[in-house]
């Protein structure tokens, strides 16, 4: 079913998606049945690639990690959801890991976990992570910029449309205010991911 749906996916064009290595039973699970990590057996049968896009991805080791790495696959941090059901996302997450390998790691929300502002994972994804690592930043805001919107643009098979502000892309832009209470900088992305977020939309356009 899998192969079958990635198949027809990669013939549209659109990136099959699923969440993977949410939890640690989800990993024991799938070691007893199949003797193979999650990732490892996804790797076994064909399916990783730039046309699966990869959701939590929690679990993981750095050869898993390697093994998204060579395949190209964007991965999904959500990191609301994760901590609401105390999941280990930062505490044990490699998404750090991953970005310095060069993994397209984007943000999502996923359900009815948090807000549906891509904003707030960003901030998330810019300071929990400086509180288990004892270092900081471990993300950059300008790094959690790019997962909010180039990353996420791969992650969704829409890297040539979307993501960022280039001829021929579409011309969906967001401007945000400055004159809302707060701290002021020179710098406008760790003013929108620290202090704006979507409380400072001013105008969307389509």
């Amino acid at each position: 079913l899998l192969l079958g749906a990635k198949a027809i996916a990669s013939r549209e064009g659109v990136p099959m998606v699923t969440h993977l290595s949410w939890s640690q039973g989800e990993v024991d699970k799938s070691k007893a049945q199949t003797g193979k990590r999650p990732v490892e057996h996804f790797a076994d049968l064909g399916l990783l690639g730039p046309d699966l896009t990869l959701v939590h991805l929690i679990q993981t080791e750095e050869s898993e990690i390697e093994l998204v790495r060579q395949a190209e696959t964007p991965v999904v941090h959500c990191p609301a959801a994760a901590i609401r059901r105390g999941m280990g996302a930062i505490r044990i997450g490699r998404f750090p890991e991953m970005l310095k390998a060069g993994i397209p790691v984007a943000l999502g929300s996923d359900g009815w976990s948090t807000k549906h502002d891509v904003t707030r994972q960003a901030y998330l994804a810019a300071t929990l992570f400086n509180e288990f690592r004892n270092e900081v930043p471990v993300i950059t805001t300008e790094t959690a910029w790019e997962m909010a919107t180039v990353h996420g643009a791969r992650a969704l098979g829409m890297a040539n449309e979307v993501g960022s502000l280039q001829v021929g892309y579409r011309a969906d832009i967001v401007v945000h205010r400055r004159d809302r209470p707060g701290p002021f900088t020179d710098d406008p992305v760790p003013y929108l991911i620290h202090y704006g977020q979507s409380s400072t939309v001013h105008t969307v356009y389509v």
